[in-house]
């Protein structure tokens, strides 16, 4: 499989994530967050963070589709998970055990998305 089928997975997954968060923050947020997403505050945060994720997968097939560059997208990707894996870590003795996951499967996608970024354009 090619970088760029890969980035295109790792696009298309960032968007099922990021639509999911944003229609429907209490359910899908739940894993991650726990009862946290009950609340409409809650809520909120996880509508920001779906549309963050939305917008860099729709980004990033844009830029596949386009031939344009992919690597500034998935540099973004990257930070972002960074910063939500470092959040999710930080929490880890208040979150649900779904949650307790998130930190390292984060990580993973942050890896995931270098690995494709230092290899692209």
């Amino acid at each position: 499989m090619g970088m760029r089928a890969l980035a295109y997975g790792a696009a298309l997954t960032r968007v099922a994530i990021g639509a999911a968060l944003t229609a429907a923050p209490d359910r899908a947020g739940r894993l991650w967050a726990g009862f946290a997403v009950d609340s409409r505050s809650g809520q909120m945060l996880m509508r920001g963070l779906g549309i963050r994720d939305l917008a860099l997968g729709l980004g990033m097939v844009t830029a596949l589709r386009q031939g344009r560059p992919l690597r500034p997208w998935s540099w973004y990707a990257v930070a972002c998970d960074v910063v939500d894996a470092a959040a999710s870590a930080g929490a880890h003795a208040e979150l649900p055990d779904g949650g307790r996951i998130s930190a390292p499967a984060i990580a993973a996608a942050a890896v995931g998305d270098a690995f494709i970024a230092a290899r692209l354009d």
